[in-house]
């Protein structure tokens, strides 16, 4: 019998208060436990995923806005996979949720990822290049900041950010935006 109680899955009321042990939200931890289908769901996701509240994120943010009370199409093993990934920042939230519909079919999630150009550009000589390409596209933004307009560093960051397609990691841009600002 105590064998047989260990199998058991948790209760909603346990399950509640370990997605809280997670770092959800009460609204979160109610909302995953609403049936035993989505909280198996979850649990199934987290078991691929060192990030919980990416995952969390998706499914309620994304997932199920789309299905309703529908069946989830995407494998859960998939959203935990894709939560990895953007919680690793290996790809932006935005292509987390570009990513979702493209896996529903059980594609590999970091091929398909790689495949449609959403993994994050992370090195640096790569970025500083692109930088330099954004300064003598805009020969106006380079004075300037030789002048020491650092008003104008937003700006130079969206330029970035087109010239990479939005690919570029806007932590490690902003860090190499700043130091070049200081070179000037």
């Amino acid at each position: 019998v105590a064998r047989a109680a260990q199998d058991l899955p948790l209760m909603p009321d346990k399950r509640r208060i370990a997605y809280r042990g997670l770092g959800l939200s009460e609204d979160y931890a109610r909302i995953l436990t609403e049936t035993r289908e989505r909280s198996d769901y979850f649990e199934t996701a987290l078991s691929h995923t060192h990030h919980p509240r990416v995952a969390a994120n998706l499914l309620i943010g994304e997932i199920l806005p789309r299905t309703g009370v529908a069946p989830i199409a995407l494998p859960p093993e998939s959203l935990g996979e894709i939560a990895d990934i953007a919680g690793e920042k290996q790809i932006s939230t935005a292509s987390a949720r570009r990513l979702i519909p493209l896996c529903e079919d059980g594609r590999s999630v970091a091929d398909t990822a790689r495949a449609e150009n959403m993994m994050l550009i992370t090195d640096e000589a790569e970025i500083e290049a692109m930088i330099e390409q954004a300064l003598s596209e805009n020969p106006d933004v380079a004075r300037q900041l030789a002048a020491g307009n650092r008003k104008l560093l937003p700006m130079l960051m969206g330029a970035v950010m087109r010239i990479s397609c939005g690919r570029a990691d806007p932590r490690i841009t902003q860090m190499l935006v700043d130091r070049v600002a200081e070179k000037y």
